[in-house]
Order: structure tokens, then C-alpha cells, then sequence
């Protein structure tokens, strides 16, 4: 066995040691790069959020930018929210590859969102809501740890999600305010741990499928300002966590079921408004002793209003 002298073991040990250091610097200044790209898609900065993006300031420094604690310093976090750049969104910020929070919401970003965010893996949040974004909603099935996903209020156009767009744990997801069209696709309840649905103001047409009911988390499902058809989707009363339903402004007719209030115990807001429902209001309504909110105004019910909802105490 041959044995390395202290001398040669000191040179192996700092050669070493410095392929770390080099590696680690590599990603931060790809880091760097990537930010610069975004920069340069950025044609209007109001604000001078992007001032401190420059030689004279580390990346780790620069507004809006957080990175790992860690001695590899990657970018994990980046806010630029409410800023009112104008411009468009960079493909390059698909190279953060450490990236967990994006906050690119109420600001003036146009063209289409990169496909290239759909590869990022450690991203938890997303959010591009209030732009003036266009095109379809990319794939984001490889962001495994992604948790919320917020689009609205931007020109978007194309299908609502299914299950195979999107990561299998989402908590939430914010496609209000668009220009989208077609059905509600039952595979979207295949995501079990959905807790929060935004799918208003659009133009969804069709009935709530009936798999809904396997979204025993849901707790806010708002598809208000549709084209929905049918009647009220029996199996909501399966998902006892609901606390907000607003499906107002659509074109749901039908009975409202009688044992709404019973089945749906932690419900706050109820809004069913400028429907076709006929028939009486449910008097099991008053078993929803959390309500504050009920809209069935402007629909075709009949008959009296229930005395018993005089017993809900957080009405207002």
C-alpha cells in the first residue's frame, strides 16, 4: 500500500476545495445571468425595482432576491410584485433551478408565460396574477412541491387544467379573470389535497362534474360569472370542509337539494345568485350555523323564507 506524504495530501485537499468553491460560484453566477435575462425583458421600471441589479451589488442582494443561506447561495426567492414593469417574462427564469417563491403578480408583464417555469422543481409559489399575460396555461406537472398557482386577471385563452397539468399535491389554484373556455374537466378532482378553486369570470360552460365530491379538502370553490349549466351538483354536499360556494351568474336551474345546510356544516359564504333555481329555500340552511353570507337573489324560488334562518347568529 502506497501512502500519500502530508505535502501531497495538503494539495489533493485544497484542489478539492477548490472544485467546491468553483462549482458553488457557477450556479450562483448562473443565477446572476438568468436575473440579467429578466432584466433585459423588462422595458419599463417605474419604480427602479431593478437599480440595485447591477456589478456593484451581489445577486443575493439585489431587490426582491433571497438566496439559500448555504455556501452554494442559489436564488430561492424572488418578489418583484406591484412593481408596474412593463415587458415580458424571461424563459431564463426557468434556469433558477433552486427558485421556491415567484411573485410576479399586479405589474404590466405581457406575451405568453415560458414553459420553461413548468421544469422548476423546488417552486412552492407562483404567482402572475393581475398582468396582461396571453396564450394558454403552460404544464407544470414536473413542479412537484408547487402548492399554489395564481393566473388571474390576465388575457389568458385555452382549456381549464386537468390533472395531468398540474403537480399531484396542489393546495390552490387561481385561474379567475381569464378568457378561458370549455368545460370544467373532471380529471382536476383527481388533485385530492385541492383546497382553494378560482375558476370565475370566464367563459366555462357545461355542468359541475359530479367528481368534485372527491376534493374532500375543498374549501373555496368559486366559478361565479360562467356559462355552467345543470343543476346543483349533488356530490358538493359530500365535502363537508367547504366554507365559500359562489357558482352566481350562470345558468343553473333546478331545486336547491333540502339538506344543503345539514351536509355542509362549515359553510360562511353561500352565493347561487342571478341563476334559473326554482323551488322553496332549504330550511336546512339555518344547520350552517357558520354563515354570514347568502345571495339567491335574483332567481326563480318560490314560497316563504325560512324562519328557522333567523337563528344564524353571523349573518350579516
Amino acid at each position: 500500500m502506497k501512502f500519500i506524504e502530508p505535502g501531497q495530501f495538503l494539495l489533493v485537499f485544497l484542489v478539492c476545495s477548490a472544485h467546491v468553491v468553483i462549482h458553488s460560484s457557477s450556479g450562483n453566477e448562473a443565477d446572476r445571468l438568468s436575473l440579467l435575462e429578466f432584466k433585459n425583458a423588462i422595458t419599463l421600471d417605474p419604480q427602479q425595482a431593478l437599480m440595485s441589479w447591477n456589478d456593484s451589488n451581489h445577486v443575493c442582494s439585489w431587490e426582491g432576491v433571497k438566496c439559500r443561506v448555504k455556501a452554494s447561495h442559489r436564488v430561492i426567492y424572488l418578489n418583484l410584485g406591484g412593481q408596474g414593469l412593463v415587458g415580458t417574462v424571461s424563459p431564463s427564469l426557468g434556469n433558477l433551478t433552486f427558485l421556491r417563491y415567484l411573485f410576479l403578480q399586479e405589474n404590466l408583464l405581457a406575451g405568453q408565460i415560458p414553459l420553461s417555469l413548468g421544469h422548476l422543481h423546488h417552486l412552492k409559489y407562483l404567482y402572475l396574477s393581475n398582468n396582461t399575460l396571453q396564450g394558454e396555461i403552460p404544464d407544470f406537472p414536473n413542479c412537484s412541491n408547487l402548492k399554489m398557482l395564481g393566473l388571474g386577471g390576465n388575457h389568458l385563452v385555452g382549456q381549464v387544467p386537468t390533472d395531468a397539468n398540474l403537480p399531484p399535491s396542489l393546495y390552490g389554484l387561481d385561474i379567475s379573470n381569464n378568457n378561458l373556455t370549455g368545460t370544467i374537466p373532471s380529471s382536476l378532482f383527481n388533485i385530492t389535497t385541492l383546497a382553494e378553486l378560482f375558476i370565475q369570470h370566464n367563459q366555462i360552460n357545461g355542468e359541475i362534474p359530479r367528481e368534485i365530491g372527491k376534493s374532500r379538502f375543498l374549501q373555496e370553490f368559486s366559478a361565479s360569472g360562467n356559462k355552467l349549466s345543470g343543476r346543483f351538483q349533488q356530490t358538493i354536499l359530500n365535502i363537508s370542509s367547504l366554507a365559500i360556494i359562489d357558482l352566481g351568474t350562470n345558468y343553473l336551474h333546478g331545486e336547491l337539494p333540502s339538506n344543503l345546510g345539514s351536509s355542509l356544516p362549515n359553510l360562511q359564504m353561500f352565493g347561487l345568485g342571478n341563476n334559473l333555481f326554482g323551488g322553496h329555500i332549504p330550511s336546512s340552511l339555518a344547520n350552517a350555523s357558520k354563515l354570514f353570507l347568502v345571495d339567491l337573489a335574483r332567481n326563480n324560488l318560490t314560497g316563504v323564507v325560512p324562519s328557522s334562518i333567523g337563528k344564524l347568529k353571523e349573518l350579516s
